[in-house]
């Protein structure tokens, strides 16, 4: 009679410890098979057809892909590498449910739907439509104040080979001010050759993007800084210049972006960078809610 009471004991309290296991091994496969798939990419539909597969209030996005001079032959590759780009981002954000396709009758626009549900559509926003794209320039000269200054000490003109860009200098007061570089056009590395992107921290301790590039990358990268030392590098993230800091020694296959991020904005430009640039320009032509209503 003991043992059978000390057995029934044992099975009470084991019971309630293998139901939670049970439930924490559950949502662990919920989050891997499901929260954490990659969205569903469809053939082509129309925007009508993408709101009848909704469950759910949802939000839809119908997007245009700017196409003006890429030859017809490549039009359905860059359509195809841009649902791709698309697709890794959702699911970098962990995007649940995602359903993207190119619009039936549109050659070049692209559906978006997802649930309404913890969407930020600012931030969304930016994922469907920011190039993402990384390049480290040689400057030739600069930060001046103004464009003007720029060309007084570089002659009047714009170099050959070169071009204008803006950034961005802090303040001593707080703030910042724009600031014109000469630089070349020409990049030494871009984006394409990133291995991986993780948000890290500057030497004074704010968020800061942290890239490490692909060997054959690093070996030039490396060639390159070593024959450019005391010249500054500028840090272009999509068309402006994040920081311009000197070579002082050899570089190998890391290097780090600081634009006076916050967190969010660090992780933000990570995942873009992981996820890879668009390699064409993105346009939100609508933005709708869709689904059953509530």
């Amino acid at each position: 009679m003991t043992r059978s009471r000390s057995a029934v004991v044992a099975i009470a309290v084991a019971a309630p410890i293998l139901i939670v296991v049970v439930a924490a091994t559950v949502a662990a496969w919920y989050f891997v098979l499901y929260r954490n798939r990659p969205p569903q990419q469809l053939d082509a539909m129309s925007p009508e057809e993408m709101a009848a597969r909704a469950a759910e209030p949802a939000v839809q996005w119908v997007l245009k892909v700017g196409l003006d001079g890429v030859p017809s032959g490549r039009r359905d590759e860059v359509m195809a590498a841009t649902l791709d780009t698309l697709a890794r981002r959702m699911k970098g954000l962990g995007v649940a449910r995602a359903i993207l396709a190119r619009a039936r009758g549109d050659a070049d626009h692209v559906l978006v739907q997802l649930p309404a549900a913890g969407v930020d559509p600012d931030r969304l926003r930016t994922f469907l439509t920011q190039v993402g794209l990384v390049e480290l320039r040689l400057v030739e000269r600069g930060p001046e104040a103004s464009r003007e200054a720029l060309a007084q000490a570089t002659g009047g003109g714009v170099p050959d080979g070169c071009e204008v860009l803006t950034g961005f200098e802090p303040q001593i007061g707080g703030g910042t001010a724009v600031r014109y570089y000469l630089v070349r056009q020409a990049p030494v590395v871009t984006g394409r050759d990133l291995r991986t992107a993780s948000v890290s921290k500057d030497e004074s301790g704010q968020p800061a993007v942290r890239f490490s590039l692909s060997p054959g990358a690093a070996q030039v990268f490396s060639e390159y800084t070593a024959a450019h030392i005391g010249s500054q590098l500028a840090i272009v993230f999509d068309g402006r210049i994040q920081s311009a800091p000197r070579i002082d020694s050899r570089i190998g296959g890391e290097g780090q972006i600081q634009g006076r991020f916050t967190v969010r904005e660090a992780e933000d430009v990570a995942m873009l960078l992981r996820s890879g640039a668009l390699p064409a320009a993105v346009v939100v032509l609508q933005e709708r809610a869709v689904g059953p209503r509530r």
